[in-house]
C-alpha cells in the first residue's frame, strides 16, 4: 500500500488503517441503528444537486530526498478535468501542540509551491479542503479528553430530527468544564490558526481511531462557530460505518453523528477500498442508501492506483458503476433530478490512467462519466435491504473470510474485523463474537 506523504518514506501510515479495538460510548447503548431510524431522519431542504468530483492530494513531491519535485494540481484546472474539491492531505496534530502537514510543518518551503497553487485553484472556484487524521493516529485524541470535557451544546429540540430517546440521557445543555478542556482548546487553535492561514474551504475528518461521539460533536461545533458559514466540514468513513451493525475504524456511530448534526455536515467522503468496500460494483453503494443515507451526501471514494492499496477499479469498470448508480438513484426521495453524491480519488499523484507523468487523466475521464446525460432516468432500482451480492475486493487470503463466513458472519463483516486485526483470524472471530 503506498505510504502516504512524498515518495522519501515519510513517517505517515498508508490510509486507511486497521486501529485497535473500539469502545462504545454512552450513545450507542440507547439508540437503536436501523435503516427505519434513517429513513425517519427529516430530509434536507431541496436544492439542485450535480455530483461531486473531488481529489485527495497526500504525496506532494516526488523522487528521492534532497531531488524532490512538486506535484502540480494546476493540470486539473488547465485539463478542464471537472474537479469540483481537492483535499490537501493529511494534517496531523502531535504532542507538544506541534501541527504538521505528513511529517513536515506546513510553512515549511517545500509546500510553497502547494499553497500557490491552492489559491490559483480556489481563485478559479474550485474548494480546497484539508484532511484531518488518516492513518496516522493522535490527532483525535488530542481533541478528545473525558467525556465531561466534551459534553457539547445542543441545538433546540425542534431542531433535532429526532429526539433522544431516553430524555434522562440526554447531554447538559452547555459544555462542563474540565482540566482537559483547555488540551482541547490548545491543538484546536493550531487547527484553526493553519485553516485560516491558507484561507482553506474546508476539513475533513477522517477518523480512524477509536473516538467518542462527543468529541467529534464538539470540535464539529466549535469549527462552525469559529470559521466562515460557508466552510465545508466533510467526513471519511470506510463504508461498513454506514450500515447498520458493522465493524468500522471511528469507534462512534454515524448513525447518531448525522442524527445530532446532519445540518452541519456537508457530506461524507466514503472509502470503498482496501477491503472495506468494493468500487468495481453499485451494490455496496446501494448499500448505503438501502439503509437510509441520503446519496447526495455519500461521495464514493476510489482507489486511483493498485499501489496505493487493494480495491482498484479498472477507468472502463469505474464508468459502468458510476452510469449505475447515477441511474438507480436519480430523482431518490422525490429529488426529481440528479441524487448521486459523486466520485473521490485517493490519491492524485499516480492516478492511472495516466500515472505519475499525466495523473489528472483520472480526473478528467470521471469528470466525463458525471457530466454526460442519464439514460433511462429513474429506470434504474436501488432495491430492497438485502438485494446484491458484490463483495469487496481486500488483500487477504480466501481461506481467512471462508473461516469467518463459516462461522455465520458475513462476508462484509468478516473483511472489516480481519481489517481490524491485521488479518488475525482468530483476533478477527473474537472481535466478531463480542459483537
Amino acid at each position: 500500500m503506498k505510504i502516504g506523504g512524498d515518495d522519501t518514506a515519510p513517517t505517515t501510515p498508508p490510509h486507511p488503517s486497521a486501529p485497535p479495538p473500539l469502545s462504545i460510548s454512552i450513545y450507542t447503548h440507547v439508540i437503536i441503528h436501523s435503516p427505519r431510524t434513517m429513513a425517519e431522519i427529516a430530509p434536507r431542504p431541496s436544492e439542485p444537486h450535480t455530483p461531486r468530483l473531488v481529489v485527495y492530494h497526500q504525496t506532494h513531491h516526488t523522487g528521492p530526498q534532497g531531488e524532490q519535485t512538486p506535484v502540480s494540481i494546476l493540470p486539473l484546472l488547465s485539463e478542464n478535468t471537472g474537479v469540483t474539491h481537492i483535499i490537501i492531505a493529511a494534517v496531523h496534530l502531535n504532542d507538544g501542540n506541534n501541527l504538521t502537514l505528513n511529517d513536515d510543518p506546513p510553512t515549511s518551503p517545500k509546500f510553497n509551491q502547494l499553497w500557490d497553487e491552492v489559491a490559483i485553484a480556489q481563485a478559479s472556484g474550485i474548494k480546497v479542503l484539508a484532511m484531518l487524521g488518516g492513518a496516522a493516529k493522535g490527532s483525535y485524541e488530542r481533541l478528545s479528553g473525558s467525556e465531561e470535557s466534551v459534553r457539547p451544546r445542543l441545538p433546540p429540540a425542534s431542531l433535532h430530527p429526532l429526539p433522544l430517546p431516553i430524555p434522562s440521557l440526554r447531554p447538559p445543555l452547555s459544555p462542563v468544564p474540565h482540566p482537559n478542556a483547555r488540551q482541547f482548546n490548545s491543538y484546536y487553535t493550531q487547527l484553526h490558526t493553519f485553516l485560516t492561514t491558507h484561507s482553506l474551504s474546508g476539513i475533513d475528518l477522517d477518523i480512524e481511531e477509536e473516538t467518542p461521539l462527543p468529541s467529534v460533536l464538539r470540535l464539529i461545533d466549535r469549527l462552525r462557530a469559529t470559521l466562515p458559514a460557508s466552510f465545508l466540514i466533510t467526513l471519511a468513513p470506510v463504508l461498513p460505518a454506514l450500515i447498520p451493525n458493522q465493524p468500522h475504524l471511528s469507534g462512534f456511530s454515524y448513525f447518531d453523528l448525522e442524527r445530532f448534526r446532519s445540518r452541519q455536515i456537508d457530506w461524507y467522503n466514503v472509502q470503498l477500498y482496501c477491503g472495506w468496500g468494493d468500487a468495481g460494483s453499485p451494490e455496496h453503494y446501494l448499500w448505503m442508501v438501502r439503509s437510509g443515507w441520503d446519496p447526495r451526501r455519500c461521495v464514493m471514494g476510489c482507489i486511483s492506483n493498485p499501489e496505493n492499496g487493494s480495491g482498484f477499479v479498472e477507468m472502463e469498470r469505474l464508468g459502468a458503476v458510476v452510469g449505475a448508480l447515477r441511474q438507480a438513484v436519480w430523482g431518490w426521495g422525490g429529488t426529481r433530478g440528479e441524487a448521486f453524491g459523486g466520485v473521490a480519488c485517493w490519491e492524485y499523484f499516480n492516478a492511472k490512467p495516466g500515472g505519475r507523468e499525466r495523473p489528472w487523466e483520472w480526473a478528467g475521464a470521471v469528470g466525463g462519466m458525471l457530466s454526460v446525460e442519464v439514460e433511462g432516468r429513474g429506470g434504474g432500482t436501488v432495491g430492497g435491504a438485502g438485494a446484491g451480492s458484490a463483495q469487496a475486493q481486500h488483500p487477504f487470503p480466501a481461506e481467512s473470510v471462508k473461516t469467518l463466513t463459516e462461522l455465520g458472519f458475513s462476508h462484509v463483516q468478516a473483511v472489516a474485523a480481519l481489517n481490524r486485526t491485521g488479518g488475525n483470524v482468530e483476533y478477527a472471530a473474537g472481535l466478531l463474537f463480542e459483537g
